[in-house]
């Protein structure tokens, strides 16, 4: 019997530290549902000092892609741990003010054609003006150094000049480093 007991007790502590191990390397993923422009699609603005630039080759543009998405990346052990495991993207409307006029490092996806607004697992009416699919063919959001994971928004400017914002999680540390090295840092150094 004490042998029996035994064997259940390291059974249960076994299927507890595969749980624990288990939750802090697979990851949820809190990416907005954006598709990604090809290279030409992709600019990068400073105002201070003033600088612009686009992914100009495949292996930058790749980086980038990679650097982005894991942007959204989260174990599993620490969204449930700090309370984010549930979150749920929101979609606000924001105004027809453009949304940045500081220096800060700002990403443009820019779209050939007219893509629809679709956030988890639906997709966007919009109510203020219409009640018909918000449509883009702008994205912009903030990069910003050394905030961990935060809140991140994520700006679209519709077919009619206003935006709507998009909120979720997002660490852009790794992403703020790679644009780091791209051409128009290095030529401000």
């Amino acid at each position: 019997m004490k042998k029996i007991s035994q064997i259940i007790a390291y059974s249960l502590l076994g299927i507890v530290v595969l749980g624990l191990v288990l939750t802090a390397v697979l990851k949820k993923d809190f990416s907005p549902n954006i598709s990604m422009p090809n290279e030409q699609g992709i600019c990068i603005m400073r105002e201070s000092p003033s600088a612009s630039d686009g992914l100009g080759n495949e292996t930058d543009y790749n980086k980038f892609i990679t650097e982005y998405k894991n942007s959204f990346k989260l174990t599993i052990l620490y969204a449930i741990f700090s309370g984010e495991i549930n979150k749920k993207q929101e979609v606000k409307y924001y105004g027809k003010t453009e949304p940045f006029n500081s220096s800060d490092i700002v990403v443009y996806f820019s779209y050939s054609s007219e893509q629809i607004l679709k956030a988890n697992g639906q997709v966007w009416i919009d109510s203020v003006n219409s009640d018909t699919e918000i449509k883009y063919k702008k994205v912009a959001f903030k990069v910003e150094k050394g905030k961990g994971l935060t809140t991140q928004s994520i700006y679209f400017e519709t077919t009619n000049n206003s935006y709507y914002v998009l909120t979720t999680l997002a660490n852009y540390d790794s992403l703020y480093d790679f644009i780091s090295t791209l051409t128009m840092f290095k030529e401000q150094e």
